[in-house]
């Protein structure tokens, strides 16, 4: 026959209370990873939406036919008062859209067209 041991309960106690102070530690730092990488997202598609609405901006004034103005033989863009278009510092366009000197443009492939 064995005695009960005296400190059995409390020592139960301390493992439970050990158990719930580590699994809510592990749920806070679960918490705070999560927190950081919605932040995350919500940067990038804060970004995103930038970029796109500065494309569709870019996409309309390429696809208006009187942007393209023509001086001598060359097809140069400009905007409705007649300046050179230069599209957002921001939007990387193709190398193939890009305006400049034909030497430092890019690659058009044969046969291809804008749109």
């Amino acid at each position: 026959n064995q005695s009960p041991d005296p400190g059995a309960a409390d020592r139960l106690d301390e493992i439970g209370h050990d158990a719930a102070v580590h699994d809510a530690t592990a749920m806070a730092e679960a918490m705070e990873t999560l927190k950081k990488g919605y932040e995350m997202l919500k940067e990038k598609y804060v970004k995103g939406e930038r970029l796109r609405k500065q494309y569709e901006k870019d996409i309309k004034v390429l696809k208006d036919p009187k942007a393209w103005l023509r001086v001598g033989d060359e097809p140069h863009l400009a905007d409705e008062y007649g300046q050179p278009f230069s599209p957002s510092p921001q939007s990387e366009a193709p190398s193939h859209y890009r305006r400049g000197p034909p030497e430092q443009a890019g690659p058009i492939k044969e046969g291809g067209t804008l749109f």
